[in-house]
């Protein structure tokens, strides 16, 4: 066992000598320069080396943060992920979008100790970041699970396949000696609302064969805020609709065991079950009803379950190594709405609907091999993926003439399941030219059976130009396969136009349907990217390093929801008095982006005589997107959302000092400005400040206590400037943009308590 901890020190050319004298935990706390396993399949590498721009978030980084969800992690780290908490966005509220560099959801790739994770079976299709995109609901993977998390900006589809098109992130599960440990905090906004209760704990236990089985557990429960402002249509001016975070209870358990014997055999597996709760806009008074006579304000209700399973068995002998796995992953959104009417019904409604139900399975075989031959090294694999889409009808009565007020319910109609297969072949192979020159290329082809097969390429070069400067560059292709969700989401709204009075039908259309056929000219197509990285990594010191890069990305045949369709040939307008409608939107491969920027990094940490560290990081991102084009029926609004909805700059300032037993953390942000669009008008929210803290205090070796805050100094992004409104405005219901990068519910302080078992 001791050997086994010695020997990374051996290979780091420590003092084992020195360390043979050494406890196991001190053992344990060495530290020697970490290695990533995402960005190439010839095994771990260290960051120095990467001919890519990687970066890691380690477990004790994650502690230090108070923050209690993954996609609060990220923003707090990534300056160039972003990750806005919506509200009165229908699914969007419950499961968050995110972005990586201003790129759509579905454009990063996830996984779990280098395994595909299956993505939400939510289609987002209010007006928010990520319209018309599923993505991976991060909330479903526990903290304490987690040994880092290792995030790749490059393109990196000709490695891992489709949705890697700007980059992916690797969850690594804790895996061998490990100690078990129990943690709990409570925290709740400066205002009062906003309360989080969160326990969570972490078991590890060995077993023989130098084998483990890690057990992770959490529980979440966070009370609702609200930021709303005075509803005017009233009489007498009063607050009556939520607006802010929405209510939700999550419960979270995940395993990593492996046993070493001739083979080595693993397992891990996730499984979250949440309940969320949120609300859209109050409806008025109406003393003619039976029914909610004095207004309601309708509730909507997510239950969300996601799983995922991962077993294999793997080898590593004679510089050849294998993997054979196999993983599944599972997605529930169960749609309701409470308080609430279908005023067709009249006093016969009911006041609760199921309105539908999505679920999406994925299920992925992989054969690996990679082999080490002296200065080369060559792996490849084969891939087999199938997946499940399925929309359930909600309640006829949710659906029946006007629907169920707030969200209309899905129809039978509107009922489908579909599934697909794909293959994939993929190769990579490093060859080290000289001690200094490193050359890498991958190459990935894939069959789908949907829409055919494409091939995808990556090339990089690296080169040492001195012992502290590394030069890097790669150049790839790539692609993002059209979501089962975008190829057979539909739905029908119906609302009273509030000129004519009339009853207007909008539709959202299948991919196959009639309508979209005869609006489009072919099937939904994969999404086909370029990409371009170029930076350099210096090292003047052990303790100091710098990371700049430049990347460039084109996508072509951008998957984007179109704008409100009417009908024009007299084919078209046959369809639409056939199915009643009044306007539709569909699916197309309308868009060309390109998305161009820059990350700097800077890492400087330094130990003192007195044993006190400090550890400095700057991280500078810079990301714009254009839409060089949108050749069918694109909006205003649309393109306004795409190259103007998220900072295009973003800045972390984050330190940590400890001495003796206590640490103190800082991290400073800055969000830069960003444009939300109502009506024919854009409007800018400024750039803005915010500053978390984390004070921790170890009582003893096993027991330790800490407090903290974020965005401490209660920073609100400016409201609505220049427009008066009901609904949107400085004076209205929502007196912010529901892009804001940070949120609007203010400061969030905390405690926060862990024990080693």
């Amino acid at each position: 066992m001791r050997f086994i901890v010695l020997l990374p020190a051996l290979l780091f050319g420590l003092d084992s000598s020195s360390l043979l004298d050494e406890s196991l935990e001190e053992l344990l706390e060495i530290e020697s320069e970490l290695k990533v396993d995402i960005g190439s399949r010839d095994g771990a590498k260290e960051i120095s080396d990467s001919l890519f721009p990687v970066d890691v978030i380690t477990a004790e980084e994650i502690s230090r943060t108070g923050l209690s969800t993954l996609p609060d992690i990220l923003r707090y780290f990534i300056p160039s992920f972003n990750s806005p908490e919506t509200h009165i966005a229908d699914g969007t509220d419950h499961v968050r979008a995110f972005t990586l560099r201003g790129m759509s959801p579905n454009q990063i790739l996830i996984l779990v100790n280098g395994k595909r994770v299956h993505t939400s079976s939510l289609l987002h299709m209010n007006g928010t970041i990520g319209k018309g995109n599923s993505n991976v609901d991060l909330e479903m993977i526990p903290l304490e699970a987690i040994s880092r998390i290792e995030i790749l900006r490059d393109g990196s589809a000709a490695q891992y396949g489709s949705d890697a098109i700007s980059g992916a992130i690797n969850i690594k599960l804790k895996g061998a000696y490990q100690t078990s440990f129990v943690t709990t905090s409570y925290g709740k906004r400066i205002v009062g609302d906003g309360e989080v209760k969160y326990g969570g704990g972490f078991i590890a236990i060995p077993l023989s064969y130098d084998g483990f089985a890690n057990l992770s557990f959490s529980a979440r429960n966070s009370e609702r805020t609200d930021r709303s402002g005075f509803d005017k249509r009233l009489e007498i001016p009063q607050k009556t609709t939520q607006v802010g975070l929405p209510q939700t209870e999550n419960y979270t358990f995940s395993g990593n065991i492996e046993v070493n014997r001739d083979f080595t055999y693993y397992t891990n597996f996730i499984s979250s079950y949440r309940n969320s709760e949120a609300n859209v806009f109050f409806r008025l008074p109406d003393s003619t009803r039976t029914l909610f006579p004095n207004g309601f304000l309708p509730i909507t209700k997510a239950e969300i379950e996601n799983h995922h399973f991962t077993f294999g068995i793997k080898e590593s002998r004679n510089n050849l190594k294998w993997d054979l796995s196999n993983t599944s992953g599972y997605s529930s959104f169960l749609f309701d709405i409470e308080n609430t009417i279908n005023f067709s019904l009249g006093e016969e409604s009911p006041i609760k609907f199921n309105v539908g139900n999505f679920t999406f399975f994925q299920n992925s075989t992989n054969f690996d091999l990679q082999k080490q031959l002296d200065s080369l090294s060559l792996a490849g694999g084969l891939e087999f993926r199938h997946e499940n889409y399925k929309i359930e009808a909600g309640d006829i009565e949710s659906s029946t003439g006007t629907g169920s007020e707030g969200f209309r319910g899905f129809k039978e109609r509107n009922g489908r399941e579909d599934h697909r297969n794909s293959y994939a072949i993929y190769l990579n192979s490093t060859f080290k030219l000289s001690e200094d020159t490193t050359l890498e290329g991958a190459g990935r082809f894939e069959e789908y059976a949907d829409f055919g097969s494409t091939e995808n390429f990556k090339l990089a070069f690296g080169n040492k130009l001195s012992d502290s400067l590394l030069f890097r560059t790669s150049v790839s292709t790539g692609f993002k396969a059209p979501s089962l969700a975008q190829k057979n989401y539909s739905h029908i709204s119906t609302f009273s136009d509030t000129e004519t009075g009339n009853l207007v039908v909008k539709g959202t259309a299948k991919s196959d349907s009639p309508v979209a056929k005869i609006f489009r000219e072919k099937d939904l197509d994969s999404e086909k990217s370029e990409h371009i990285t170029t930076g350099i990594l210096f090292s003047p010191t052990q303790n100091l390093n710098f990371n700049l890069d430049f990347f460039y990305t084109k996508v072509r045949d951008r998957i984007l929801l179109s704008g409100d369709l009417l009908p024009k040939t007299e084919a078209q307008k046959k369809v639409f008095e056939e199915n009643t409608l009044s306007y539709i939107r569909i699916f197309t491969n309308s868009g060309n982006t390109e998305t161009h920027g820059i990350d700097f990094k800077a890492d400087f940490k330094h130990e003192f005589e007195s044993g006190s560290r400090i550890d400095f990081r700057t991280w500078y991102s810079y990301a714009k997107t254009n839409l060089l084009s949108n050749h069918y029926s694109g909006t205003e609004e649309q393109k306004d959302r795409i190259e103007r909805g998220q900072p295009k700059h973003s800045l972390r300032l984050l330190g940590n000092f400890e001495t003796g037993d206590s640490d103190i953390t800082l991290n400073l942000s800055r969000y830069g400005s960003y444009y939300q669009m109502i009506g024919e008008n854009s409007y800018k929210f400024e750039a803005d400040w915010t500053l978390d803290t984390n004070y921790r205090y170890k009582f003893t070796e096993d027991f330790s206590f800490s407090f903290g805050g974020i965005n401490v100094f209660d920073n609100h992004p400016n409201k609505w400037d220049g427009l008066s409104g009901n609904f949107y405005g400085f004076d209205g219901v929502k007196p912010y943009s529901r892009f804001s990068p940070y949120g609007y519910s203010g400061a969030f302080y905390y405690i926060k308590a862990e024990m080693r078992l």
